[in-house]
């Protein structure tokens, strides 16, 4: 070839690359865009996912939300309430130590049933004291109540402690004319000793002495246990005297009602508990039809 040849072929060449250039990159061109066709549905249905997922997430947040707050109100309400059921009974036992039954005979008695709470005094053979001196103490009151009199009582359960200071104050305050408190004895040293007793004052009032006989003689007459007589002061000391003797008012007496130490005195006293509160009414009946009480 001359020269003249030489730059036909140099531009039939380069036009020749230029072609297979331009078809080549039409040629792409369409395969791109066949992908991004096929791929179209594909990225739909992922955003279509991640919204669903995403709404899912905060469903699942609320109702959680909702339940913790259920929860709080609930804890809520339970820890209120124990405050509103222990207010209850105070209100109750208030009640009804305020309101003893009118006297119809013209007679107001003090009874104290002893110990109580977590006191539970003498405790033997499967008794306790507290339990024992409450039950015949609330008997006695019915006893009494139903003839007439006036009755006040130093506690109305047994699971209240109630001091020394406050059953005195309990007979002081009121119109009581006479206190009996009521008791069971026992004796560490051994089961055998026995019998019932009541004791009095040091100085041996002449009072609480007719009551203490008229209740111990009508108690002695259910022919049960045997007799331990009267006794002044304090057990090893009779020139003290035990609380309720020497700080009420009034005529008073604590009755020792057998050893709860010895069986035989146990079992008549739950044989005989209804006979010992009809006896002990008996015993202060007698006591003011004798004796000329003055306050």
């Amino acid at each position: 070839m001359d020269a003249g040849d030489s730059s036909i072929c140099e531009v039939i060449d380069c036009n020749h690359k230029m072609y297979f250039a331009i078809n080549y990159e039409t040629v792409g061109g369409t395969r791109m865009n066949r992908r991004k066709q096929k791929n179209g549905p594909l990225i739909v249905l992922l955003s279509v996912l991640i919204v669903v997922m995403l709404l899912l997430v905060a469903v699942c947040i609320t109702m959680m939300q909702k339940k913790d707050a259920s929860a709080n109100e609930k804890n809520t309400t339970q820890e209120t309430t124990p405050v509103q059921e222990e207010a209850t009974p105070l209100q109750e036992a208030t009640t009804e130590e305020e309101t003893p039954v009118a006297a119809s005979n013209g007679h107001t008695v003090c009874i104290d049933p002893g110990h109580g709470g977590y006191d539970r005094g003498s405790e033997a053979l499967g008794y306790a004291e507290a339990a024992q001196a409450y039950k015949l103490g609330m008997l006695v009151q019915k006893e009494l109540e139903s003839r007439g009199y006036a009755v006040v009582m130093t506690r109305t359960d047994d699971n209240t402690k109630v001091t020394l200071d406050e059953r005195v104050a309990t007979c002081n305050n009121s119109a009581a004319e006479i206190m009996v408190s009521i008791h069971r004895n026992k004796y560490d040293g051994t089961e055998e000793v026995s019998g019932m007793e009541a004791w009095i004052g040091s100085s041996d009032p002449e009072d609480a002495h007719a009551l203490a006989k008229n209740i111990l003689d009508n108690l002695l007459a259910t022919n049960t246990m045997r007799d331990r007589g009267i006794k002044t002061g304090t057990e090893g000391n009779a020139g003290t005297d035990y609380a309720i003797n020497r700080e009420c008012n009034v005529a008073s007496v604590i009755l020792e009602l057998g050893f709860i130490s010895n069986k035989s005195d146990n079992n008549y006293y739950e044989k005989n508990i209804d006979a010992y509160a009809k006896a002990i009414a008996d015993g202060i009946d007698g006591y003011f039809s004798t004796y000329n009480v003055t306050q």
